[in-house]
């Protein structure tokens, strides 16, 4: 049996796509974090060119470990925080971790369902 049997959905207001990319690459447990919040698609018009929205939007499976952490990282920034710093020391030591400012940020914008 699968251990993702939760669905967590992350909305967050345009302005926040490299914050939102930062933080999708530290949470995302393989390579494609940084793709993980895209503009949300609302319809499309007749030739099927997609209608945006005014909002980023991620959406994936998850455990309920994981959305429960998310919750939590949302309630307390600083965890957020450190769970990217840590990420990116194993991951990335290339980049530039999100800041503090930059995590409380995000979790002040963030509606997570």
């Amino acid at each position: 049996m699968t251990p993702y049997t939760e669905q967590i959905r992350m909305t967050l207001p345009l302005g926040f796509e490299t914050i939102a990319a930062a933080i999708g690459r530290a949470l995302d447990p393989d390579v494609g974090g940084a793709e993980s919040f895209r503009r949300q698609v609302t319809g499309y018009n007749k030739d099927e060119t997609p209608i945006y929205g005014d909002v980023l939007t991620c959406s994936s499976l998850c455990t309920p470990e994981f959305k429960q952490q998310a919750l939590a990282m949302q309630a307390k920034p600083e965890l957020l925080h450190a769970a990217c710093a840590a990420d990116y020391a194993a991951r990335w030591p290339d980049l530039t971790p999100p800041t503090l400012e930059d995590c409380q940020a995000f979790a002040a914008a963030v509606a997570i369902e």
